[in-house]
């Protein structure tokens, strides 16, 4: 999970369009990796696992990354930690923000990062850990 550069897009249920019927639930997210380009997505707030999944695919498309890696969550949070060089990444899939940090933290370490911190965390639904 070596890096060049790393880029971080965030898109919230609101600003991509649904593809099925929403439902009041909006706790689904997805991530998505780009290895060519190091680029990551976070999709939260989404009805379902399919419009998470959906929603990541559209954004990479939108800024012409081929996001290869996803990877949904539900009722959960997603964190990446990075090396401070840059060079290398972490995601972690928990139910907490604090157990995907750690999560985050301890993949980046074990890809051979060294001093990696938490760039991001987010968590579908939003107000999950507060």
């Amino acid at each position: 999970m070596t890096l060049l550069r790393m880029l971080l897009l965030v898109a919230l249920g609101a600003v991509l369009p649904a593809t099925t019927a929403a439902a009041d639930d909006n706790s689904y997210g997805a991530v998505g990796v780009d290895p060519h380009n190091a680029s990551v997505v976070f999709i939260t707030e989404k009805a379902s696992r399919n419009q998470a999944m959906d929603a990541v695919q559209a954004l990479c498309q939108e800024h012409n990354m081929t996001c290869e890696v996803t990877k949904p969550f539900h009722d959960g949070c997603a964190s990446l930690a990075r090396s401070t060089d840059g060079s290398t990444y972490g995601l972690g899939f928990e139910a907490t923000p604090a157990s995907s940090q750690t999560t985050a933290l301890d993949e980046c370490t074990k890809e051979g990062g060294t001093g990696c911190n938490i760039h991001d965390t987010y968590c579908s639904p939003a107000n999950l850990g507060e």
